[in-house]
């Protein structure tokens, strides 16, 4: 085999493994973002026809448990970029996933109390909120330029409605069923695939 055919299948190689990365990391990215959707979404379901066990009346609850999750989401978006700036991207997005995935997780089996229920959704927003922007990150430094502002966004568009429709699918199976703990750790499947 002669030095340029070598290099053509050298080449070629390269470009497969990459191909096989970029198509990894969008699967990851799209699943850690399906699943801070599900972690969103559920907020919403929960308390419309969550725990009954709690206090205060459903539309306070709901107010209480949004603005929890919002606030974690604003501190964490603020420790994430700076994190990933800190100390790399990757572990920033895996520790984002982990910290959404462990505190969905938390949240069904959290003490029957409003305030346990609120600093669990807090913690899970900080998860969001530091996974969404460094995920927005991997993608453009990693997808070819061509086509890169598409992909980026495309994914990004895929990923919350995927998830969305996931935890409402799942509330509509288990809720009267299983009860608001087993539609919390459903909830957190996706978040605990991509950790």
């Amino acid at each position: 085999m002669d030095i340029t055919a070598e290099a053509a299948l050298h080449s070629m190689h390269e470009l497969s493994s990459t191909l096989r990365f970029e198509r990894r990391l969008i699967f990851l990215i799209i699943l850690q973002l399906a699943g801070e959707a599900a972690e969103l979404v559920i907020v919403v379901l929960l308390s419309a026809c969550g725990p009954s066990s709690l206090s205060g009346s459903s539309a306070r609850m709901a107010s209480h448990l949004g603005a929890a999750a919002m606030v974690g989401q604003v501190l964490g978006a603020i420790i994430g970029g700076s994190g990933a700036d800190r100390f790399g991207r990757r572990p920033c997005f895996v520790s984002a996933g982990a910290a959404v995935a462990f505190f969905g997780l938390a949240s069904a089996v959290s003490p029957s109390s409003l305030s346990a229920l609120l600093l669990v959704r807090c913690l899970v927003g900080l998860g969001v909120g530091a996974g969404n922007p460094v995920s927005a990150v991997l993608l453009t430094e990693y997808l070819p330029t061509r086509g890169r502002g598409e992909n980026v966004v495309s994914v990004r568009a895929v990923s919350s409605p995927v998830g969305g429709l996931y935890v409402t699918l799942c509330a509509w199976l288990v809720l009267s069923y299983q009860g608001w703990r087993a539609l919390a750790i459903l909830a957190a499947l996706p978040a605990c695939a991509s950790a």
